[in-house]
């Protein structure tokens, strides 16, 4: 099925969460503006091929593991 990015968010917004989201933000916001901005025109130029009606949604896929621990 398809994952609504940010909860439905379009995809400029989509963006924003994401850069908001990923764990080395703190290093993208050192390398400048300049950069994190060329970051996010990046990602909302490849979101906005994903938005349908007003949503960024993407195709997901959910990998369910099971084991057992050894005696």
């Amino acid at each position: 099925g398809t994952l609504p990015v940010g909860g439905g968010l379009p995809a400029a917004e989509a963006a924003q969460f994401l850069l908001a989201s990923i764990s080395y933000s703190e290093l993208l916001s050192e390398a400048g503006d300049k950069a994190r901005e060329a970051v996010r025109q990046s990602l909302m130029a490849r979101l906005s091929r994903h938005e349908q009606d007003g949503a960024v949604r993407m195709d997901a896929f959910v990998h369910i593991v099971t084991g057992a621990r050894p005696a």
